[in-house]
């Protein structure tokens, strides 16, 4: 590792605290101004928020980067979310330095794939979310990107870093 990767690497770590303090309050306050109620239990069960925000995230106006920015990081909070009930899955600062997600927020470290440095970036995958046109469909990514970690994941094929979207 490098010094540079090392020292962005404590930084986020450094700052993994915080994200963590911030993820779910923000992602329920985002779903409660959407009129997803209630929101409070996505974190038990986000699969069964997923109907409502494909739904109301379908044809949501994102007209200015402020708004696709604060679409992008709720959709990524829950994204990552749905991975890690769904999968068995954790947050965590990726530390691999040759990986594609190094120093980034993943989820990953999956029980169905224990021992496997697969991971997903949901940042990316959100980011890619608020950039489509609508109608935007979040089920349809979901399972492209489950069906593409379980493909990953069953193929016996060490996968490295981030998953494609």
């Amino acid at each position: 590792m490098t010094p540079e990767q090392r020292a962005l690497l404590a930084q986020r770590q450094s700052t993994f605290r915080e994200f963590e303090a911030e993820r779910l309050p923000a992602l329920i306050g985002f779903l409660e101004t959407i009129g997803i109620e209630p929101a409070k239990h996505v974190s038990a069960n986000p699969a069964a928020y997923l109907p409502y925000l494909t739904k109301v995230l379908r044809d949501m106006r994102c007209e200015s980067d402020r708004e696709r920015t604060v679409l992008s990081a709720r959709v990524s909070e829950y994204i990552g979310e749905y991975f890690v009930q769904r999968l068995g899955g954790r947050w965590f600062v990726n530390d691999t330095p040759d990986s594609p997600t190094f120093a980034r927020f993943v989820v990953g470290q999956f029980t169905m794939a224990p021992g496997s440095p697969l991971c997903i970036d949901p940042f990316e995958i959100g980011m890619a979310f608020a950039r489509q046109p609508r109608p935007r469909e979040l089920t349809a990514l979901l399972a492209s990107v489950e069906a593409q970690l379980n493909a990953a994941i069953y193929s016996g094929t060490p996968a490295r870093g981030s998953l494609p979207h």
